[in-house]
């Protein structure tokens, strides 16, 4: 009996104390809170890595199904709060499904913690399931920074400033036009945020790096959800998420972290405790990995490119521009210059299929445009009728005949191309200026 009872104090004592694989030396255990808060944060991250996911953007059959019963659980849990979704995300990621979505998660993934820890009270610790998850979310952050870093790097995510934002008075914009704006007027400043991302996500590859690469990360999201939160973006929901994985792979380092910057002591490496036993198979996970998102970094830049040719290789390239009205009659009635206050006064187009049209009273309306043959078409958003349908005829160098209907009165008008200067373009980076811009 004595043997028995020394038998089972050494099975609750090895319990207690784990064998970490990676130093073959004794652990202190983990506290039941810090092992109850780690099965929730598994299963939280688990979920939200899986939609959105990078597979969206090369495989998005395979998240589907996962995506459809999300989309019937967050429709349910939305009626029990008394809410009825009907938007979808699309455009925006702040949409009422987004927040309920995520309560979801929350709620589920307190439900599986509890189930997990009254399944596995005697588990002394997860750092084996740590670092896998750790691994999981480098790859995932990482892949994200590449999205965006690639669609700054290649002038994607904030294009030229065309036409219509150079003719829209500064007023008439709202936050996140300002913000498009704002960047779209500096490649360098633009190609330098995104190379910041792309640096932040490229640290993140090397287990040896990831310490610098997260604190990278964090710096650079904090900066876009400030944005993002500042001038109304609609991406502040995912902002927030990449910003708390970028702190999450930090925060492993924190007390180092601690102890370098604020109490001025001596730091040891890092522990790298090593994914696999076999070391061989952990040397060909690493290079599998490290070929995969190299991979992914270079087809994503390529996709960036491919993106930005398209935008400077429209169809509608010799209509991109400013026209203003030299002659113009309405319902058979002609005005030319002297135009009433509802009537054109201008035109302009720009290559991303967005038109407006400003009245002789400076009102400015918008529509987006299509070409139909030789038939330009005016668009408001949601309208199945046209609000335009103009014929457009060549009448010589630099000039365009329209006719057709506006609003259901026969217009017949004579544009001509117009070549405005603007402030914005035409200044350039000085190292040395005597005085002050203005």
């Amino acid at each position: 009996m004595q043997a028995a009872a020394t038998a089972k104090t050494l099975d609750d004592l090895d319990s207690a104390r784990a064998i970490d694989p990676g130093t073959a030396q004794t652990v202190p255990p983990w506290s039941s809170a810090k092992r109850i808060a780690f099965r929730w944060l598994f299963v939280y991250v688990g979920f939200y890595m899986l939609q959105p996911s990078p597979l969206d953007f090369v495989a998005p059959g395979l998240v589907a199904p996962y995506s459809e019963l999300w989309e019937r659980i967050v429709k349910g849990a939305g009626r029990l709060l008394g809410l009825h979704i009907t938007v979808l995300p699309n455009a925006s990621g702040d949409t009422t499904y987004n927040y309920v979505q995520v309560l979801c998660y929350a709620a589920l993934a307190a439900v599986a913690a509890l189930v997990w820890t009254a399944a596995d009270r005697r588990r002394a610790d997860y750092r084996r399931l740590y670092d896998w998850l750790r691994a999981a979310v480098r790859v995932y952050l990482a892949i994200f920074m590449f999205l965006y870093g690639s669609a700054k790097v290649i002038k994607t995510q904030f294009p030229d400033l065309s036409p219509l934002t150079l003719h829209q008075p500064l007023g008439d914009f709202t936050p996140n036009m300002l913000l498009w704006t704002f960047m779209g007027a500096s490649t360098l400043y633009t190609f330098w945020s995104g190379l910041l991302e792309m640096v932040g996500g490229a640290l993140l590859v090397s287990r040896r790096t990831t310490l610098l690469g997260s604190l990278v990360c964090v710096a650079v999201m904090s900066n876009v959800l400030m944005l993002n939160l500042s001038y109304d973006v609609v991406v502040k929901l995912f902002a927030l998420h990449l910003l708390a994985l970028a702190v999450f792979l930090a925060a492993a380092d924190a007390r180092r972290l601690l102890d370098f910057f604020v109490r001025n002591r001596p730091v040891g490496a890092a522990e790298l405790r090593p994914l696999f036993a076999a070391p061989r198979r952990h040397r060909l996970v690493l290079v599998a990995r490290t070929a995969s998102l190299v991979l992914i970094a270079l087809l994503l830049l390529a996709a960036a490119g491919a993106r930005r040719h398209a935008l400077t290789a429209r169809s509608g390239k010799r209509l991109e521009g400013s026209w203003v009205v030299e002659q113009l009659t309405v319902g058979g009635v002609t005005q030319g210059r002297a135009i009433d206050a509802a009537s054109w006064r201008r035109l302009v187009i720009d290559s991303r299929q967005r038109a407006a049209v400003q009245l002789g009273g400076g009102e400015w309306r918008r529509y987006s445009w299509q070409l139909a043959g030789r038939t330009l078409e005016l668009d408001d958003d949601g309208d199945a009728v046209p609000a335009a349908s103009l014929e457009m005829k060549p009448a010589g160098a630099g000039r365009l005949e329209l006719a057709g209907t506006v609003g259901g009165r026969p217009m017949h008008a004579l544009l001509a191309r117009e070549e405005p200067r603007f402030r914005l373009l035409d200044r350039d980076i000085h190292w040395i200026r005597e005085g002050p811009v203005r």
